[in-house]
């Protein structure tokens, strides 16, 4: 779990992190929705065009030089074996939202 978020993370700081992009914001945020756990990560980046949002899943795929293309594949399947899912979808107010829900175990919802 600690990879999952950490790529999660790190991915969102490489998107604030663009020479001239000018708002640098990222939140992360947790609830309790329908016996699981969601975790939304959210950054002011650019974003994520809409014919990437499954791409980006695909072992060493990647827009950025320097990088793998191993870290979301990665992250995809730490989700699974937990029995949740993860998602990447625009973030309110701009920016990209990566969404991890997993279900609770041992009666917490």
């Amino acid at each position: 779990m600690r990879a999952l978020f950490k790529a999660l993370v790190d991915n969102a700081i490489d998107a604030l992190s663009q020479r001239g992009w000018p708002q640098r914001e990222m939140s992360l945020s947790s609830a309790l929705v329908d016996g699981q756990i969601r975790v939304c990560i959210d950054d002011r980046g650019p974003g994520i065009p809409a014919e990437l949002h499954l791409k980006v899943f695909e072992p060493f795929f990647t827009t950025r030089a320097g990088h793998l293309g191993t870290g979301l594949p990665r992250a995809q399947q730490a989700v699974s074996d937990h029995g949740g899912f993860l998602d990447l979808i625009d973030a309110p107010g701009g920016g990209c939202r990566a969404r991890v829900e997993l279900p609770l175990r041992g009666g917490l919802g």
